[in-house]
């Protein structure tokens, strides 16, 4: 993890509280782990890292399927889904992971040959990564979890052989050392409220009581959390800008105005909400 975050402090945090808190109780709503950077920054390796130590599986990231009913299906059958090289999110599609991630119940047809509804009724921990933050709706955004990395450079790289290897090494002592950590936050549990609550007021709590068990002084996760989520609005209005010059030099006057009916959005929600 260290590698990929090198010696930025405040990322490094996030990451281990973000880490330790999926293995808390399944229905507490956890915000969607975005790390994005650039090409070589060890974002896919990261999830998969992750993914391997919480939540095991031959597939440890997926890419978003066509539809929202098969979207719906593959959350349901794991705790925690990563969905690797986004580069769009649709408006149903970010809609439903918001649903997802905080708790709610989704419907899917049973059977094509009746009527009968399949109920999902589910909390889930999910994550995208990318090199841009691809989400632009603000209910989405309130739910994101911001996380940048860093190019790691090349004589620090790796082999990714070499890499699971040594992970596997690590693995024991790692899970013994968040069980640890685990024990002194149930034993804190209630310590931390609030007095000013974001979108994600459950986890932000939560991430608190983690950050001082961590060693983390009084109040500083709580000051980033605010200021992450802040940044991940202003990414997302730097990729829109990005948007905005591509169709402006191609004339593409149309998806040009839709650009800026998505932007008038995201200003309209924080603004003046």
């Amino acid at each position: 993890m260290n590698k990929c975050i090198y010696d930025d402090c405040d990322n490094r945090m996030i990451a281990k509280v973000y880490l330790i808190s999926l293995f808390l109780l399944a229905d507490i709503p956890k915000p969607i782990m975005m790390p994005h950077g650039t090409h070589g920054s060890g974002k896919s390796i990261f999830q998969e890292f992750n993914k391997h130590i919480v939540d095991p599986s031959a597939a440890p990231t997926t890419a978003f399927p066509n539809n929202v009913a098969e979207l719906t299906q593959l959350l349901d059958h794991s705790y925690l889904t990563f969905f690797d090289n986004v580069s769009e999110i649709s408006t149903v599609t970010s809609d439903t992971l918001c649903r997802v991630v905080t708790g709610s119940g989704l419907v899917k047809r049973a059977l094509y040959s009746n009527d009968e509804d399949f109920i999902y009724n589910m909390t889930r921990a999910v994550g995208f990564n990318g090199i841009n933050i691809t989400a632009t709706r603000p209910d989405l955004l309130d739910r994101l979890l911001n996380l940048h990395l860093y190019s790691i450079d090349r004589r620090h790289r790796k082999r990714l052989k070499v890499l699971h290897q040594e992970f596997e090494v690590i693995l024991p002592n790692l899970l013994g050392y968040i069980f640890d950590i685990l024990v002194q936050i149930l034993s804190r549990i209630g310590e931390v409220r609030l007095q000013e609550l974001p979108r994600m007021a459950d986890f932000a709590e939560i991430g608190e009581l983690i950050a001082r068990c961590l060693g983390y002084k009084r109040g500083i996760f709580t000051s980033y959390f605010f200021t992450f989520s802040f940044q991940s609005y202003n990414s997302s209005i730097q990729t829109l800008r990005g948007i905005f010059t591509s169709y402006f030099f191609t004339f593409s006057f149309q998806s040009y105005n839709s650009s800026i009916q998505t932007l008038r959005g995201i200003f309209t929600s924080y603004f003046f909400p």
